[in-house]
């Protein structure tokens, strides 16, 4: 790594090398997996590959929506637009509207719920959640909802050290209830 790219935080306060740093990462390797292994309790854990590993880490982090690995929409109407370029909501947040709404076995509906991404505490302009139709319970019918979702980081997550959390803290969010 070039050393004058890392942040003078991490250059004034972190750790000075005893070893070179290819023989570092080689000896970090074998002491990671070995241990992993011991905490697992499985005979061959070289033969695991880092990404099976790691998945439900980067399911979760999906699931949160996590603003690390894209940035988030927050246009300017309530509806985000369908960027690839960033991520309309929190995918987590569909999930709690259908926990707050409920199965809707009783009362013969779905929900569809579309979250997006949203400075909660904004005045102007105000994104709130909102119900689009309505289902009488006698046939069935699918509820189209829209929720609004904000992720909470620490400042600290900025600096990218390595020392701090990099999820949320919290996910702020705008559901509507039964």
């Amino acid at each position: 790594m070039d050393k004058t790219l890392l942040p003078s935080a991490v250059v004034s306060s972190d750790l000075k090398p005893e070893v070179e740093e290819e023989d570092g990462y080689k000896m970090f390797a074998y002491d990671f997996t070995s241990f992993i292994g011991q905490v697992l309790n499985k005979q061959n854990m070289y033969l695991r590959t880092t990404e099976s590993f790691f998945q439900p880490f980067i399911e979760g982090m999906k699931l949160e929506g996590t603003y690390g690995m894209k940035e988030p929409c927050y246009g300017h109407e309530l509806l985000n637009p369908d960027d690839p370029s960033c991520l309309k909501g929190s995918p987590w947040s569909i999930h709690a509207q259908g926990l707050m709404g409920g199965d809707g076995a009783h009362w013969n509906a779905d929900i569809n719920t579309i979250d997006n991404f949203h400075r909660v505490q904004t005045i102007t302009p105000v994104h709130l959640p909102e119900i689009d139709n309505k289902c009488d319970g006698k046939t069935k019918c699918t509820l189209q909802t829209i929720s609004v979702s904000e992720n909470i980081y620490s400042i600290l997550d900025s600096f990218d050290s390595g020392k701090y959390p990099i999820a949320a803290s919290e996910i702020k969010a705008k559901l509507m209830s039964r």
